[in-house]
């Protein structure tokens, strides 16, 4: 009789880990989702966020974030006056390291705001004609391929690295994780609120 409560015992110890272990499997899983999920939605509201800044300097001064020395638009002028009429910043709360700004919680942590060609997208972001120019939002430093493609399906439902507003450049250059990603602000040549 001893033998065979014991045994029963142990099937029951064996069917209860096998049940919790399933569930822990089951939970695991979702709260990876869950953390892929919150990535994702943390990036685009920061994406968003520095477009807004950028739209509401350019209101408040009638023009554009003034070009820097490595002719990128200099992002600093969005959190410092930078001797511009109507300045009534700073537009975004982060803080300032070289030419670039740190305040972005994942990637690298330094985002810049540059000119590209809205029309054709190409690795080299080169303005010419200021009727194909556009300002963009741009970060390095994602270096997870799922959550690059959940922004792409958010944004642009899925479109590819090279059309929409969410772009994305994929280099040899290991210190940028590989992948730079740009978000489409407005045209240059007649800025408007998006």
């Amino acid at each position: 009789m001893i033998n065979k409560k014991g045994a029963m015992f142990g099937l029951d110890a064996r069917i209860a880990l096998a049940i919790f272990g399933a569930l822990s499997v089951i939970s695991g899983a979702a709260l990876y989702s869950a953390i892929q999920e919150a990535k994702v939605v943390g990036i685009i509201t920061q994406l968003n966020e520095v477009s807004k800044a950028w739209e509401q300097y350019y209101i408040d001064t009638g023009e554009s974030l003034p070009i820097s020395s490595s002719h990128n638009m200099d992002a600093r002028a969005l959190i410092e006056n930078p001797g511009v009429s109507g300045w009534k910043g700073p537009y975004l709360p982060y803080s300032i390291s070289g030419l670039g700004v740190v305040g972005v919680s994942y990637g690298t942590g330094t985002l810049y705001i540059v000119e590209g060609k809205v029309s054709e997208w190409t690795t080299v972001l080169t303005c010419l004609d200021r009727d194909d120019c556009g300002a963009y939002v741009h970060f390095a430093g994602i270096r997870e391929r799922s959550i690059i493609d959940a922004i792409d399906q958010r944004l642009d439902g899925g479109d590819g690295d090279d059309k929409g507003r969410f772009r994305v450049v994929e280099t040899n250059d290991t210190d940028l994780a590989n992948k730079r990603i740009y978000y489409y602000i407005t045209h240059l040549n007649s800025p408007k609120s998006i």
